[in-house]
């Protein structure tokens, strides 16, 4: 099993996200070995989870990596992530209260041809912006 750095943030911003039913983070994958990114994920290659998960089911919607700037040619490693919760209860999108904060843990694994998984994890504490 290969060590691989995850590190993630907020992404929120009122100016260009206004749905309350997702927060939008920003993270990067990369080789703890050689710090090159890790390319081509996709939502599948990550997982959340959160202290509330007894009462929200927490849900990755899609993720994009981005490309690094000015050509746009080269993946960076790094990705958008949509994150939604659902009552467990109700199985009902839940909006994120714009006076809240969350604590999620993101982790990503990666299945090799050889059957190893690689994977790394981090955690973060996500302010909800006001809405």
């Amino acid at each position: 099993m290969a060590r691989l750095i995850v590190d993630a943030v907020s992404q929120e911003s009122k100016s260009i996200h206004d749905d309350s039913f997702v927060l939008l983070l920003f993270a990067s994958v990369s080789h703890s070995e050689t710090g090159a990114p890790v390319k081509g994920l996709t939502a599948e290659h990550f997982r959340v989870c959160s202290p509330l998960g007894a009462v929200f089911e927490m849900n990755i919607l899609g993720s994009q990596e981005v490309d690094w700037e000015p050509t746009d040619t080269d993946a960076a490693g790094c990705y958008s992530l949509r994150i939604a919760r659902k009552w467990a209860h109700t199985g009902e999108l839940s909006e994120w209260n714009k006076l809240e904060a969350a604590c999620l843990g993101l982790q990503f694994r990666l299945p090799s041809a050889d059957g190893t998984v690689h994977m790394g994890q981090t955690t973060l504490r996500q302010d909800c912006p006001a809405r």
